[in-house]
């Protein structure tokens, strides 16, 4: 979560479909969530209005999120979000930072980004990331350079990433590569710094959305008036979050012995400012009193 400061935090954001919930007007219902990178724990959400998309709302996420007197945020998103007003919105903001992936729907951006890039991809990446659980090796390697000659609102910086797969005796599975903008300048964002926030960026898709696809049954959800497709996903959210803090209570009780996580684990992830109260839930017991508990995950909400 944190880059070059203890007061800074890395937030993914990324817009989800509720394929069950249709409007009147024959929409579906979507919603734009903010989640912390390294907690996977959801600050902030907004429903899409009806007949438009999310990259209409990125004034809007900014501001739920509410982010802490004195901190600084680093917004990730994926290329729909490759917008000039978007990342007009952000770099105005004196305490936000954008990280956004650049492809075919901005075209001579994408081509200026990548003529900039060019001219180092023959030399030594500045960073590598490398992963060989699963059986399989995932290598990232990242170039960074100044984003001079590009045309897009606060672009500081550009980067190129390369992703690979391969197979532990050494012959390559796949290749993938991402250009990226960020409007942070190079004292506080490294090629290290851009490696991890990109290749972290899908944990709100994959620690949060497709657990809500699968264990919570979201998209069987009819639900669609007013704010109710909204709250029941803030429900949602608030479980995931409950169920992480439980996880790292119990694996904290069985490395020290001790019942609960320690104050100062808490308080050096300055989490608890951002931490969404749009639903309350009152205490566990009221929880499985009427079938919310994480344990009944076969229920649908």
């Amino acid at each position: 979560m944190k880059d070059s400061s203890k007061n800074d935090f890395a937030i993914a954001i990324h817009g989800k479909v509720l394929r069950g919930a249709w409007t009147d007007e024959n929409d579906q219902v979507k919603l734009f969530s903010a989640m912390l990178h390294d907690e996977a724990v959801t600050v902030a959400q907004v429903r899409v209005p009806d007949g438009t998309n999310e990259i209409t709302q990125a004034e809007a996420i900014l501001n739920a999120t509410e982010i802490p007197d004195g901190k600084t945020v680093l917004l990730t998103m994926d290329a729909a979000h490759a917008q000039d007003e978007t990342a007009r919105i952000i770099g105005e903001n004196p305490r936000a930072d954008y990280a956004v992936t650049v492809k075919g729907n901005q075209p001579s951006v994408q081509r200026e980004a990548f003529r900039k890039i060019l001219p180092l991809l023959s030399g030594t990446p500045h960073d590598i990331m490398a992963d060989d659980r699963r059986g399989r090796i995932k290598k990232w390697s990242c170039w960074i350079t100044d984003a001079a000659g590009i045309s897009f609102p606060h672009a500081s910086q550009c980067a190129f990433i390369r992703r690979e797969i391969f197979e532990k005796s050494g012959d390559r599975i796949s290749k993938e590569h991402a250009l990226v903008i960020t409007s942070r300048n190079a004292g506080k964002m490294t090629a290290h710094a851009m490696n991890r926030h990109v290749r972290h960026h899908w944990g709100i898709e994959n620690k949060i959305h497709y657990v809500r696809d699968t264990a919570y049954q979201e998209d069987n959800s009819h639900a669609w008036q007013g704010e109710g497709p909204q709250a029941l996903a803030s429900l949602r959210n608030e479980l995931l979050g409950r169920d992480l803090r439980r996880q790292v209570e119990d694996g904290v009780k069985r490395v020290t012995g001790m019942s609960g996580i320690p104050v100062s684990l808490c308080e050096s992830r300055d989490v608890e400012p951002l931490v969404q109260h749009e639903i309350k839930i009152a205490t566990g017991e009221d929880q499985r009193r009427h079938g919310l508990d994480l344990r009944n995950r076969h229920r649908p909400l």
